[in-house]
C-alpha cells in the first residue's frame, strides 16, 4: 500500500479549507472557547427564609439561586463543582463579608454538593 506524502505550504492550506468548505460546521463551533472564572462561595438558608430578597420577593425553602454584588438582578450563571453543574439566576444581593463571590441559596448548595468556602468555576450564560 502507497502512502501519500503530507500536503504542505500553500498547497495543504489550501486543501484544509477546502475540507473545511465541505462540513457542515455550525459557526458557534468554531469560535472562542468559553471563559470559566474561579471563585469561592458560601451557602445561606433555614435561618434567613423569608427575608425579603435584594433582587426582589423572599427567600423561600428550595429556592435555586446565588446571590451576586455585580451581576445584574435575573443573569443566568452556570457554576461548576467537582463534575457537577447546575445553572441558577442572580435572585439576590452579595455576599458582603469575607471574600467570596458568591453566596448559593441552600438547595443550590445542596444540588452541587458544595462545601463551604471551597473553590468553583462559573461563567455566565447568555
Amino acid at each position: 500500500m502507497r502512502r501519500s506524502k503530507p500536503l504542505t505550504g500553500l498547497t495543504g492550506r489550501v486543501a484544509l479549507l477546502a475540507s473545511l468548505a465541505c462540513l457542515s460546521v455550525p459557526a458557534t463551533a468554531l469560535s472562542a472557547p468559553v471563559r470559566w472564572h474561579s471563585a469561592t462561595a458560601s451557602w445561606y438558608g433555614p435561618g434567613l427564609w423569608g427575608n425579603p430578597l435584594g433582587c426582589g420577593g423572599t427567600l423561600e425553602r428550595g429556592d435555586i439561586g446565588v446571590a451576586h454584588k455585580s451581576l445584574p438582578c435575573g443573569a443566568k450563571v452556570r457554576l461548576l463543582f467537582r463534575h457537577r453543574r447546575i445553572t441558577v439566576r442572580v435572585i439576590d444581593r452579595g455576599p458582603y463579608s469575607g471574600s467570596r463571590s458568591f453566596d448559593l441559596t441552600q438547595a443550590t448548595s445542596e444540588r452541587l454538593r458544595y462545601v463551604t468556602d471551597a473553590k468553583l468555576l462559573w461563567r455566565r450564560v447568555k
